[in-house]
């Protein structure tokens, strides 16, 4: 097994490069992020250290370098059936093709995708088979969400053309 290479960046200290470059995604769309913020102990599948918690969007993001074992994804679940909110597993290199499964029983386990609403901008990750018909929390309205806008293609390519050096991002 390969061992990832901590990163530095904005302060915190990433466990993998994949992660920090997660973030610097998260920041180039503006998006409010905390990083391993609260451990939680979830009983019978154990200890679980989600790496993102969105507050505006209201989910955990776990990153993984490849996809996610049975066991990650029943601490998933665990996480958000206890939490009452999603928890959203990305595997993977970042990718504007990049999908999540969502791990969770209280919604549907589908494809989910980092998307904007047509109409104000917002951001979210979005269930790709309901694109046309998500709630809007900024807009309050039925909205089509697009996966591809000028504010996601340029967070790809800020979060893919991050440069780590010595721990620390270099500009």
């Amino acid at each position: 097994m390969l061992k990832a290479i901590e990163t530095q960046y904005r302060g915190c200290r990433f466990r993998s490069r994949l992660e920090a470059r997660h973030a610097v995604f998260m920041d180039s769309l503006g998006v409010e992020w905390a990083y391993e913020a609260e451990g939680y102990d979830l009983g019978t599948v154990g200890f679980y250290l989600p790496d993102f918690w969105l507050p505006k969007i209201g989910c955990w993001v776990e990153i993984k370098g490849q996809p996610a074992t049975h066991q990650e994804i029943q601490r998933a679940r665990a996480l958000a059936s206890a939490g009452g909110r999603p928890a959203v597993i990305f595997a993977g290199e970042i990718d504007p093709r990049m999908v999540a499964g969502i791990a969770t029983d209280r919604w549907y386990p589908a494809a989910y995708a980092w998307g904007t609403c047509a109409q104000c901008g917002w951001i979210d990750i979005i269930d790709i088979a309901a694109a046309r018909a998500v709630h809007c929390p900024e807009c309050k309205k039925k909205m089509w969400f697009r996966f591809t806008s000028p504010a996601l293609r340029s967070a790809y390519d800020a979060a893919r053309g991050a440069r780590f050096e010595h721990r620390r991002a270099v500009s």
